[in-house]
């Protein structure tokens, strides 16, 4: 069965299809409404302004009139105040729309024109109000007074006949040559009852146009919502493994069509796996019997491996505890019956071998008995003849090292001697030196003091002229006040010159003194080093005869202890081929003892098992314990003098260890 999840997408409104239409047209009866409210009041706005402009138009032939009336004032034909009172006479009789007339103020704010109440005829009424409060006459004289001098005034006012507050315009404009403002106006009552009319017919018309697209759109969401909801059950039976009946719906031409068909191909795709799904099952069951028959057949042939693996493993730990006369006489399957044969017959091969072995070791035990006897005899003996050689050539090292030390002190003796003379040669010239720069140095002296004595004259000249330059300072006043401060501090400098060259001339002095002094003394040193070298001379050639006699001495002894040595050498090497010897005899003796007792653990039979276990239990003489008589004394050749290193040595063939 097909596994089919539908992830939601986001928190969105859980809406159906016949909901979201219904949505939809209340949406679009919504805006035909706010359409119809607009055009309304777009209707109302553009009445007010028709009706505007018709009072523009009106105070306009008001105007005119007051303007024939001028016109005929500036042609003399009457006068101001006459042609003014024709002016406003006819403006006064004038009516349109039946009972609507013209009024007139002059720019005080005074009324001189008002037909529909002659009493208010020069009066201000700035205190007039309206029904709501508004002082509607200070708007009208505000419009007369300002620069643009025209303007509408919305307020109330009675209307006749029921004299009912209402709603009224009024547009005024002035006539600046005469300085009177007409005005007139329209009550607009009638405009807010249009408005009114066209805002129910509005509603009306809205609320038909819904109630048409309601009907309709219900049609639809049913016709939509019903196949739909029947193509949701079937998906629903399918995916519950049930069979869905959609046939009619899957005949249609438009999207549930395709809807319909598309769940049949998913009904029939179910099937198909539903099916294929039980194929599997029945494919799997033969399989799993397959495999019992086979686990079956391995668990026999795993039986019959553990019984040849057990008999192996037998015999084998039998080989292993060393017994060789073990076989394997149950005979195993065909498979495994070649490797029982090739078992018996390398247990039998290897009885042969061991039996061998043991025979051999015998052997080889009796020959290492016989060559350790003789080899410790022979390394006793050797012993012996390397520590009297040893003895002799210790004593002659000794009375040679201390010739050697006789003759090595003489000469040390003589080399002191001679380093002193040196050091009295060098200290002779070094005093012959020192009576040389002391020399140097009172002439430098000299020289320093003539140097200080021109210094002393320049300073006495420079205190001169700065002694004068203070005078002349002193003539000019005012100034050569910075003059005189300079010359003053010159004056100081050069004071301070002839102080110092007087006191390093006294410092001078007193080192040629103690120069003078220091040359008297290096020349009483030089005397004193040349009495010393006479006698060092003396003594350095007694010393050397001595040294002479002490070396001459030095090297015959040095040749005896180089025979001594080499005869003491050749014995260490026999020694040591010796005992060499002797140690391999005992280990090749002990090796065969340790191979018989290997070979006993075999059970090759009763006559080789006898033998090998006495051969195993044959002594053996012990290994020699005793060192050479080199081993713990120190040997005096490697300490002898240079001369001892004339000893020959030894051949390159020969590979022996020294004692």
């Amino acid at each position: 069965m097909l596994n089919i999840r539908i992830r939601p997408r986001g928190n969105r409104m859980k809406l159906g299809i016949k909901a979201r239409l219904y949505a939809l047209i209340g949406l679009f009866a919504a805006g035909c409404g706010i359409l119809s409210i607009t055009l309304t009041s777009l209707h109302d706005k553009n009445s007010l302004e028709a009706r505007q402009k018709t009072l523009e138009e009106l105070v306009d032939v008001a105007i005119g009139v007051l303007d024939a009336h001028k016109k005929l004032v500036d042609q003399g034909v009457m006068k101001e105040a006459e042609a003014k009172e024709r002016a406003l006479a006819v403006i006064g009789n004038l009516r349109f729309n039946g009972a609507d007339y013209f009024f007139g103020r002059n720019l005080d704010g005074i009324t001189i024109l008002n037909p529909n109440q002659p009493s208010t005829v020069g009066q201000r009424r700035d205190e007039s109000k309206d029904s709501k409060g508004k002082y509607y006459v200070r708007e009208m004289n505000a419009v007369g007074q300002s620069p643009v001098g025209k303007g509408f005034v919305n307020y109330t006012f009675p209307k006749p006949p029921s004299g009912v507050e209402t709603d009224k315009t009024s547009f005024l404009k002035v006539y600046r040559p005469w300085g009177i403002v007409i005005g007139t106006g329209v009550y607009i009552d009638d405009i807010q009852a249009v408005q009114r009319a066209a805002m129910w017919q509005a509603v009306l018309a809205t609320l038909a146009l819904f109630a048409v697209l309601g009907t309709v759109t219900l049609l639809i969401a049913h016709g939509i919502s019903a196949p739909l909801r029947r193509l949701v059950d079937a998906m629903h039976s399918v995916m519950n493994g049930r069979e869905a009946s959609i046939a009619g719906d899957a005949a249609r031409t438009d999207e549930i069509g395709d809807m319909a068909r598309a769940v049949v191909k998913f009904q029939e795709a179910n099937t198909a796996k539903a099916a294929a799904e039980k194929e599997a099952a029945e494919q799997r069951r033969v399989a799993e019997d397959e495999r019992r028959r086979r686990e079956d057949e391995k668990a026999w042939e795993a039986e019959r491996a553990q019984h040849t693996i057990t008999a192996l493993g037998d015999g084998l730990n039998r080989l292993a505890h060393g017994d060789l006369l073990c076989r394997i006489d149950t005979p195993f399957e065909d498979r495994a019956e070649k490797l029982r044969e090739d078992f018996n017959a390398a247990v039998e091969r290897l009885k042969q071998t061991i039996v061998g072995v043991v025979t051999s070791t015998e052997a080889i035990t009796s020959g290492t008995y016989e060559i350790s006897t003789a080899a410790d005899d022979l390394s006793r003996r050797t012993e012996q003849q390397a520590a009297t050689l040893e003895e002799t050539a210790a004593a002659l090292d000794e009375i040679t090292v201390t010739v050697k030390k006789a003759a090595d002190g003489a000469k040390h003796a003589r080399e002191v001697v001679l380093a002193a003379k040196s050091d009295a040669e060098t200290g002779g010239s070094v005093a012959r030196k020192a009576v040389d720069a002391m020399g140097g140095i009172e002439r430098s002296s000299q020289q320093i003091a003539q140097i200080i004595g021109v210094i002393d004259e320049i300073a006495f000249q420079t205190n001169l002229l700065a002694l004068n330059a203070g005078v002349e300072a002193a003539r000019a006043g005012e100034a050569g006040r910075g003059f005189a401060v300079v010359a003053s501090e010159v004056r100081a400098l050069a004071q301070r010159s002839a102080d110092a060259a007087k006191e390093i001339k006294g410092i001078i002095s007193a080192s040629a003194e103690q120069v003078a002094e220091g040359v008297d003394l290096v020349a009483q040193t030089g005397k004193s080093l040349e009495s010393i070298m006479a006698q060092i001379t003396e003594i350095n050639n007694v010393m050397g005869e001595l040294a002479s006699g002490a070396q001459d001495q030095a090297t015959s002894l040095t040749q005896v202890n180089t025979a001594i040595n080499d005869m003491d050498g050749v014995t260490q090497r026999n020694a040591a081929m010796v005992e060499q010897s002797t140690a391999a005899s005992h280990t090749l003796s002990q090796e065969a003892n340790k191979l018989a007792g290997l070979v006993s653990q075999f059970q090759v039979g009763a006559t080789s098992s006898g033998r090998a276990a006495r051969s195993a239990s044959a002594p053996a003489s012990p290994p020699a314990s005793r060192k050479p008589a080199s081993a713990g004394k120190p040997r005096l050749v490697a300490n002898n003098a240079p001369a001892s290193s004339k000893k020959a040595p030894a051949p390159a063939s020969e590979d022996w260890q020294d004692f």
